[in-house]
């Protein structure tokens, strides 16, 4: 019973969730600059609000973390970011977050891990040379 309370709470959502299968790049944050500890997991979904990813390892609830998600086929056109569909197009997301529920998933020995954005979403568009 308890664990059905547990993941009702989880699956209250305020944002809309995106299903997507991108990799995520992510390190525990740091005031160090040199911190090069940085890992790949796997995106599960996400919103505007925070996402879910499988990480190597387990972190406890309010471990804060920062992340970078490249996004292929997207272009900055007026200030907004737009869809190409060209490969070659790439932009990158960073964030930090906290993270607020992490589920062990025993099929592959990951932690699905969610993540709520404690800051605003930054997407940065890299220039094709």
């Amino acid at each position: 019973m308890q664990e059905q309370d547990m993941l009702k709470q989880i699956e209250r959502r305020a944002n809309e969730r995106l299903q997507r299968n991108f990799e995520i790049y992510y390190c525990q944050s740091s005031d160090d600059p040199l911190n090069n500890d940085t890992m790949k997991g796997q995106l599960v979904n996400i919103s505007d609000s925070g996402l879910s990813f499988l990480a190597n390892e387990k972190y406890a609830n309010g471990a804060k973390l920062d992340f970078v998600l490249e996004v292929q086929g997207v272009q900055s056109s007026g200030g907004l970011v737009v869809t190409t569909g060209d490969l070659s197009d790439i932009g990158l997301l960073r964030t930090k977050g906290k993270v607020v529920w992490v589920k062990e998933n025993k099929e592959n020995d990951k932690f699905e891990t969610g993540i709520y954005f404690e800051n605003e979403l930054k997407f940065i568009i890299a220039e094709n040379e």
